[in-house]
């Protein structure tokens, strides 16, 4: 079993077909994506990873930046910076 993914263009159209050419290169919505794998394992597994999602211009394009890791949580920020897991957990309301 290979694990988590090792970056955004092994997701993308090339790879596993799961999301679209913009994101796999990194940028959609205004917003740029960075998929940083840890290191993989001795049988080249990547066990664990961390997604950032930051607005390509802060207040433009984006109010908050997003962290999220092999955990599921994702956390937020509307700090211009960089995410961190320091930072509180999304809270999803439901209708």
């Amino acid at each position: 079993m290979k694990g988590f993914a090792a970056g955004l263009s092994e997701l993308g159209p090339a790879g596993a077909n799961l999301i679209d050419q913009d994101l796999a290169r990194g940028s959609e919505f205004g917003y740029g994506f960075r998929l940083i794998p840890a290191p993989p394992d001795g049988s080249g597994r990547v066990g664990q990873y961390i997604l950032l999602a930051r607005p390509l211009t802060f207040g433009q394009t984006g109010r908050r930046s997003f962290y999220a890791d092999a955990s599921g949580v994702i956390r937020s920020t509307a700090e211009d910076r960089a995410p961190t897991a320091r930072d509180p957990p999304l809270e999803l309301t439901l209708p």
